[in-house]
């Protein structure tokens, strides 16, 4: 009896323990994963801290000032050796707490801990440093359309694709981070705070009006800053801050059109049908020249796949996929994540906003060499995927299957949601990225060129993909450049490999750099029950393994 009461004593005890989660504290604006740049948590910032149990079931939040360093029974603290901080908890709940790093808090490698009614939680570990800035998107994710106001005289509105701004109107980003306060816990003070703030909109550089506390919220601010007079028009403009020269955080978006009406992307009229919201369907055929050197041993090889997406979308003013909402041509959009990418599913916002579709079990493509299945990858997003062929010399895999001059149809037998269908689809012609053998090291600080000749008839974007992997804190970063074919070179600059991590000295080469071609403003379209829309299109790329300086 006594062994059975000891168990259930113990039993509860390891139940209410709160627990962080693992790599489980955060910007609270941009969620940008520890081990990256922009990963670590600012002085006088909001964080987010996961776990479960750390605080009352149904959550608690702070009304009024002062704030006190506990709440709702809920303390954190920030220990560094002997020197102990507490932060300032602003909501907790069993599964998540916000809260705000302590602007005496020390400087480095520290650990938080939380304790809920006098019981502590694990030691987690996380890096403190003066500042780094995050803005706040729509969707709480730190991607896509950014928390931007609009504002006149009259009105103060959150920037979206209906709601645009022109150039040269000011605009107010929200995000936290720019760095130590006197008191952090009263009623902010407003006034510009110390140190070098830097906006780019578009790549082109703002000017500031004002960058410290917004007067409202203890660790939340502000930037004010003007919208370039050649800013870019688009739906998805890049906005990202640097701090001090090197810092630069996560990056979201914004809607800019000359006259202030809704927005347009003529390089990219899908966008506007992911905006408007319904059924459709997704798909690409690409064909793929790889030089690969994971393991110190170059390999050169072609792939062609195909890929297919039915689903339906929301659509809205905000709406946001990183596959379809892309930067204005001459711009350049970057990500951070969690994990391990291209390993990961997909990157984040990829996922129906409503729901994946079914066409059936597998869909397939005919082409020269025969026909091939494209079965569901049965995660979300449950796309229809497969490798149509490769020059590895593969059992049972063609070499080539998408030729240059001929088309593959691509088929679908129906399912529940969507009828059968069938599209053609042309492949063009190989892609010449000229100056690929340059482009084998990349310094990060730097940016790099990137030349090409020849562009397929009909192309109207060039993209520049990049990503490297930290497989020591499980984190990508990477960007996307678009570029206009008939330009022949572009130059990826700086700052948006802000989060890319560096190639570590040993170990996997995991970076990469692809460039390809492809017609957005006229894809194949197709029709079937079911759907609102149907679009296919091709794509040519070479990718190659880059070692980040």
């Amino acid at each position: 009896m006594r062994a059975s009461l000891l168990f259930l004593a113990f039993s509860v005890f390891s139940f209410a323990q709160p627990y962080i989660n693992y790599r489980g504290i955060v910007n609270v604006a941009s969620y940008m994963a520890p081990g990256l740049p922009a990963g670590s948590l600012p002085l006088g910032g909001m964080v987010a801290i996961f776990g479960r149990n750390l605080g009352p079931t149904a959550g608690a939040k702070v009304s009024t000032f002062p704030l006190s360093t506990t709440l709702s029974g809920v303390s954190i603290t920030v220990t560094q050796k002997t020197t102990v901080a507490n932060a300032i908890p602003v909501y907790v709940s069993a599964g998540q707490i916000n809260a705000i790093i302590p602007s005496n808090a020390p400087l480095g490698r520290v650990t938080l801990q939380v304790t809920v009614n006098n019981v502590t939680s694990n030691p987690s570990p996380a890096n403190i440093v003066a500042s780094s800035f995050s803005a706040f998107a729509v969707n709480s994710g730190g991607f896509g359309p950014g928390i931007i106001q609009n504002y006149t005289p009259t009105s103060l509105d959150i920037n979206s694709t209906q709601l645009t701004a022109k150039p040269g109107q000011v605009e107010i980003l929200w995000g936290t981070g720019l760095g130590a306060v006197p008191v952090d816990n009263v009623a902010p003070t407003p006034g510009n705070l110390p140190g070098q703030v830097e906006v780019f909109v578009g790549g082109e550089s703002a000017s500031l009006s004002y960058h410290g506390r917004t007067s409202c919220c203890a660790g939340i601010d502000q930037i004010n800053f003007t919208v370039p007079a050649n800013a870019p028009a688009g739906c998805y403009v890049p906005v990202v801050v640097r701090l001090s020269g090197t810092v630069v955080g996560n990056t979201v978006t914004m809607a800019i059109d000359p006259n202030g009406a809704p927005c347009s992307d003529p390089a990219n009229p899908l966008a506007a049908m992911f905006r408007t919201g319904g059924k459709f369907g997704a798909a690409l055929l690409s064909h793929e020249s790889l030089q690969t050197n994971a393991n110190g041993t170059a390999e050169n090889y072609t792939a062609d796949e195909g890929t297919l997406s039915l689903r339906q979308e929301a659509g809205g003013p905000w709406a946001f996929n990183p596959y379809v909402s892309l930067p204005p041509l001459g711009t350049c959009t970057a990500y951070g994540i969690a994990g391990v990418f291209p390993a990961l599913n997909d990157l984040p916002g990829a996922a129906a906003s409503v729901k994946d579709l079914n066409g059936g079990s597998a869909a397939s493509v005919t082409g020269p060499p025969g026909t091939l299945s494209l079965p569901q990858s049965g995660t979300v997003p449950n796309y229809y995927t497969g490798l149509l062929a490769t020059s590895l010399n593969l059992s049972n895999v063609a070499s080539t299957f998408l030729i240059s001059g001929s088309s593959s149809t691509l088929s679908v037998p129906g399912g529940t949601d969507v009828g059968e269908f069938q599209a053609a689809v042309p492949a063009g012609p190989t892609f010449a990225w000229t100056n690929q053998s340059a482009v084998t090291t990349v310094s990060r600080a730097e940016g790099f060129n990137v030349i090409w000749t020849s562009p397929p008839p009909g192309a109207n974007v060039v993209s520049i993909i990049g990503y490297n992997v930290d497989m020591a804190n499980n984190a990508t970063g990477g960007f996307q450049c678009l570029a206009d074919p008939a330009a022949g070179s572009f130059t990826v600059p700086a700052v948006v490999m802000g989060n890319v991590p560096a190639t570590p000295a040993s170990g996997a080469l995991l970076g990469w750099i692809s460039v390809g071609a492809a017609s957005l403003a006229s894809p194949v379209t197709y029709s079937a029950s079911g759907l609102d829309i149907g679009v296919a299109l091709f794509a040519n790329s070479t990718q190659q393994s880059v070692i980040f300086q």
